[in-house]
């Protein structure tokens, strides 16, 4: 273990540069020999330049936090044996006590295995931050995320942490490395325009000129004359468009052909066009460069046989940009319409999911992973020369020996991340969270949920690859997905300063078994554009990695809304074939959030916590809450449990704690869905999505005789039934669970059964939707509806 304050010299450890604990070097010889890792990831979350120059562009997000830190990694071995040097095999243990003492309060682990489940690690660090609730643990999600689903790996797949992934290069990043990334063209047509248009287009941008700021819902027109060149191939150049009053502030659409694109460029220029498109033509000859978009290059000469070195016209100072012919024939259409264009990867910098970062969900429960995802890609942060005496960093890049390196995965977004919770984590300690503005009498020591509510509040929506075509696009959703989880971290989408946005914190509340829900009254503001967002977060105690679920203690997060409509945390839905689609609470994460778009002006919402099922029951459940957006608190608002329980719960009752509990024969949230009965010598088929839940029962109203189900189904569902309840994925709360038949068809038979209504509850396993159908024989049980007579014969 070795403890260093950032900058060297500075802080409470006075000139100490570095404290070894004895041991270490049994492992270690003292070195970053390997590739630089743990230097960059410091540099990354907390790092600061000395001396000046460009090396402070790389400052970590935290560059004046001091660090701690752990080298675990056996460089002695051969081969190299992971993690040996962890002083025990429990890491929680072995790995957290020394840096908790040294004052660090988040902890950021860029390594792991490949176990996609909850594992002997994962309940390691969970019991860690259960027992020091005040220490927020991120982990890196892993790199095998082309590998598809299911590929976070332990001890990302721990409750009480941050699981991280990772966001591709962000357009301002692969500028300022000298690469030009391809425009997205958003069309934004006219109300009138009836044409359909793509959901955008691909331009190239040219090799000359700027790149393009941020250009939004800027009107485009087409050039006049189209080509935008002069009346002749002797005299090839335009001073200005025909339509230049029309294409001043606009963009500008002109055919290839006749001049140079330069010239092009300059004729819209000259008439105050913002940008250039430029549309290829079709064919016409073998071999031809269209009618695809290329690279527009400068030319040899200036149009008039001049060396390009003696232009003798201005330099193109507005972006540029060609589309094919096709793309180029729609976007006249939206020209001629009235119709406007955004450029996509300027307004959307950054939120592409890396395709590389793993993705959930955690095996068996299905749980949500990553949590939340950082910068991965092409990460410029501190290097190691590898030496012990230079004191000095050292990497390369761009062909330079320099002392910053460039390196890519989720190990370089997760200490950007960490860095981000120290920011977070500071914000509440001096207090900015009362009124926007420093008061350290204000200020608390944040638990580890409350700083992980922060950032999952603060997620912004990403694309990704997921679907059929593999095109990136956004989620349609507005909770989280097992791509991104609850999104890219945006922290000043959250922290307010100067009163600019409202926000609430909630920190280690209480709330016990069958309590009833806690509640804040909530008035929206005059509507100022902003969502109305809450988040809520609580450190569960431990699983096991014996269990199907991890969850021990189950919260749910509700908002009442000024219609009476209730949400649920994550905003989760499910289907099946017998109740079609419908809102579910979640029963599995210890993380939720609700996000109202827009919220209704002046409306009254109520924000709710309720307790639902608990494991550990003999203490209250501490929760953390944060709500941010444009609201006014209200001290009272007439709430009561029920308003909770939707449509009175149409075959239940509801419980004090402000859900339905619906008799055996019928389910969802508001009791309203018939399950199908099944009696002796029938059978019935199912659907239900992944991650859903769907249900059918039998009775037995005689002692004595037997009964056979026999059951199965496409794409793993896992089987469970309960006498008198509800099955669910607990195995404590079911008398039957069969997980391992992968959907084969199986029967089972019992004996002598007690009397009472049986319930089973088919799960549909990741990740895809299951098929299938169950049967029943036997005897004692509930008589089928006598069927209709025969006719008899004419």
């Amino acid at each position: 273990y070795r403890y260093f304050p950032v900058p060297p010299g500075d802080g409470e450890q006075g000139s100490a540069g570095l404290v070894s604990s004895p041991g270490d070097s049994a492992f270690n010889p003292d070195t970053d020999d390997g590739g630089s890792h743990g230097t960059h990831l410091g540099g990354s979350a907390v790092g600061k330049a000395l001396g000046g120059g460009v090396a402070h562009w790389y400052d970590g997000m935290a560059p004046d936090a001091r660090i701690a830190f752990d080298d675990i990694y056996d460089e002695v071995t051969s081969p190299p044996n992971g993690l040996n040097a962890i002083p025990t095999d429990d890491i929680a243990e072995g790995l957290f006590p020394p840096a908790y003492a040294a004052g660090a309060r988040v902890y950021s682990i860029s390594w792991g295995g490949v176990e996609p489940e909850y594992t002997g690690n994962a309940r390691d660090v969970d019991l860690w931050v259960y027992r020091n609730d005040d220490m927020l643990v991120l982990v890196a999600a892993g790199n095998d995320g082309e590998t598809g689903f299911t590929t976070v790996g332990s001890p990302a797949t721990a409750k009480n942490i941050v699981a991280v992934g990772a966001a591709d290069r962000s357009v301002n990043a692969t500028i300022d490395y000298g690469e030009t990334p391809d425009y997205r063209i958003v069309p934004l047509p006219a109300a009138s325009d009836a044409n359909a248009y793509a959901a955008e287009y691909v331009g190239l941008p040219a090799a000359f000129g700027p790149y393009a700021g941020p250009l939004k819902n800027v009107p485009v027109v087409a050039a006049d004359p189209p080509e935008a060149c002069g009346p002749s191939a002797a005299v090839p150049r335009l001073d200005k468009l025909s339509n230049e009053a029309d294409v001043r502030g606009k963009v500008v659409l002109i055919a290839r052909g006749s001049c140079n694109f330069v010239l092009k460029c300059n004729a819209a220029e000259a008439s105050g066009a913002v940008m250039v498109i430029v549309t290829n033509r079709l064919p016409e000859f073998a071999n031809d460069n269209a009618p695809f978009p290329f690279t527009m290059a400068a030319p040899w000469d200036d149009g008039y046989g001049n060396p390009a070195a003696n232009y003798s016209h201005p330099l193109v100072t507005i972006p540029s940009a060609m589309v094919s012919y096709a793309d180029g024939q729609k976007l006249y259409a939206l020209a001629d319409n009235g119709g406007a264009i955004t450029l996509g990867d300027l307004e959307e910098t950054g939120r592409d999911r890396a395709s590389y970062s793993s993705m959930g969900p955690v095996f068996y429960d299905l749980r949500i992973k990553p949590d939340v995802v950082c910068p991965g890609t092409s990460i410029r942060s501190a290097g190691s020369d590898g030496s012990l005496t230079t004191n000095q960093c050292g990497g390369y890049v761009e062909g330079t020996v320099s002392p910053i390196l460039e390196q890519t995965g989720t190990s370089m977004a997760t200490p950007l991340c960490a860095g981000s919770a120290v920011l977070v984590r500071q914000y509440l300690a001096e207090g900015w969270h009362g009124t926007g503005r420093k008061d350290v009498s204000s200020g608390i020591a944040p638990s580890a949920a409350l700083v992980k509510a922060f950032l999952i509040q603060s997620g912004s929506k990403m694309r990704t690859t997921d679907g059929p075509t593999g095109a990136l696009q956004y989620k349609d959703t507005l909770g989280p997905t097992n791509n991104y989880g609850w999104g890219l971290v945006n922290l000043t989408s959250v922290l307010h300063f100067n009163g600019e946005r409202k926000i609430l914190v909630r920190d280690r509340a209480e709330i016990s078994y069958l309590g009833a829900p806690q509640h804040i009254c909530l008035r929206a503001g005059a509507g100022n554009g902003e969502h109305l967002r809450a988040s809520l977060a609580w450190t569960d105690y431990p699983g096991s990695p014996y269990y199907i679920a991890q969850l021990s203690n189950d919260l749910d997060l509700v908002m009442r809304s000024p219609d009476g409509s209730v949400v649920y945390g994550n905003h989760m839905t499910t289907t099946d074939s017998v109740g079609g689609v419908r809102k579910v609470a979640d029963q599995i994460n210890n993380a939720e959030q609700i996000t109202v778009p827009s919220p209704q002006s002046g409306g009254l919402y109520v924000v709710a916590v309720r307790p639902k099922w608990f494991w550990e029951r003999d203490a209250p459940q501490l929760y953390s809450l944060v709500v941010s957006g444009d609201f006014t608190e209200e001290a009272s608002c007439g709430f009561s449990a029920d308003q909770l329980c939707e449509n009175g719960c149409v075959h239940g009752t509801c419980t004090a704690s402000g859900y339905c509990q619906c008799d055996f024969t019928h389910y969802g949230e508001d009791c309203s869905i018939a399950a199908p009965q099944l009696f002796a010598g029938t059978s019935q088929t199912y659907t239900v999505a992944s991650g859903g839940w769907t249900y059918m029962y039998w009775e037995i109203v005689s002692p004595g005789g037997s009964f056979t189900i026999t059951y199965g189904g496409s794409n793993d569902p896992d089987f469970y039934w309960r006498r008198n309840g509800f099955p669910s994925l607990d195995v404590g709360v079911a008398d039957f669970v069969d997980y391992r038949s992968g959907g084969a068809q199986q029967s089972y038979t019992i004996n002598n059964p007690l009397v009472g209504t049986y319930v089973l509850g088919i799960f549909a396993f990741c990740c895809s939707d299951s098929t299938g159908t169950v049967s029943l024989e036997g005897s004692g049980l509930v008589a089928g509806p006598t069927p209709p007579p025969t006719p008899a014969p004419p």
